[in-house]
């Protein structure tokens, strides 16, 4: 479950969090010291203002640090239907479609 989150997160945000500059050094950050960090509980931002409340919901539950706290594939699914199905969610585009799907 936790890494369905992270690859919401990568579609829904447009990025790689392990391959991004750190601004301290200029180098991409050590896969490594990305994953220590991540065990440690360090997640990245859910506050990209294109991604719907609802989606951030859900990958923020899919990656909690408590294995006992992420929700079953099948009430994701549930919840990622909820939102393809509300009007106010879904981002008027090209598509018609929110801007993660």
């Amino acid at each position: 479950m936790f890494s369905f989150g992270v690859m919401l997160y990568n579609l829904c945000y447009r990025v790689i969090p392990a391959l991004q500059i750190n601004p301290k050094t200029g180098e991409t950050e050590d896969m490594n010291v990305y994953a220590q960090r991540v065990s440690m509980g360090w997640r990245q931002q859910l506050n990209d203002a294109r991604v719907p409340a609802p989606i951030n919901e859900i990958i923020g539950a899919c990656w909690s640090q408590d294995p006992k706290d992420r929700p079953s594939m099948s009430d994701v699914v549930g919840r990622l239907e909820a939102v393809l199905a509300d009007p106010t969610v879904v981002l008027e585009n090209k598509t018609g479609h929110c801007c993660c799907f």
